[in-house]
């Protein structure tokens, strides 16, 4: 894609095989509503370098998300759906970032997807529903914390792994190692915080 900022708009939704953001520098903002193939073997949404910013703008992703590189931004009030049994992951060399008025990570259709970070993480207001029983996997580094914000997310509709009723498991933030974390604002539907 080069450098340089560029914009994805238009009047209607826009269906694609599959999504590859590789930017040298500058931004691709999507300002229409971009859903990927359900088809086996596509549908994959990759951010392999530079900033994609999801505006305003819902994404579904069918064949799930991965950041390598750059960073996946979500400000504003946009949705990003992940189809079940996918999952979204932010490998070591990316990062995701959060807040406006609050995006949501959702899943597209039924089921359950993964979300896993291995990258950095710069959360300011984000809704999660629909995550696995794992709920939003941290793995951190004790010599590199790659939280750099982790600031009122709310959860919803997170599977109870103990029975029937998804209000009475707990959905969690897992984090992969002992390092002291100040979380803020944690929500779940049912009023819980921690």
């Amino acid at each position: 894609m080069g450098g340089g900022s560029q914009t994805v708009s238009g009047a209607a939704t826009i269906n694609v095989s599959r999504l590859r953001v590789n930017k040298t520098g500058g931004t691709l903002l999507l300002n229409q509503s971009v859903t990927t193939s359900s088809t086996a073997g596509s549908g994959a949404v990759t951010v392999d370098a530079g900033l994609f910013d999801l505006g305003n703008a819902p994404l579904t992703a069918n064949g799930g998300v991965t950041v390598n590189g750059g960073t996946l931004k979500l400000l504003g009030t946009p949705t990003l759906a992940i189809a079940g049994t996918k999952s979204i992951t932010i490998a070591s060399g990316g990062a995701l970032s959060t807040g406006g008025s609050g995006p949501t990570i959702t899943r597209s259709g039924a089921g359950t997807y993964t979300f896993t970070v291995n990258g950095s993480v710069d959360m300011s207001r984000l809704n999660v529903s629909f995550a696995d029983a794992s709920g939003m996997k941290i793995n951190m580094n004790a010599s590199n914390s790659n939280i750099v914000n982790l600031d009122n997310v709310s959860f919803s509709d997170t599977p109870d792994v103990c029975g029937a009723d998804p209000c009475a498991g707990t959905p969690t933030v897992n984090f992969s190692c002992a390092l002291w974390v100040v979380v803020e604002d944690l929500h779940w539907i049912d009023g819980r915080s921690a």
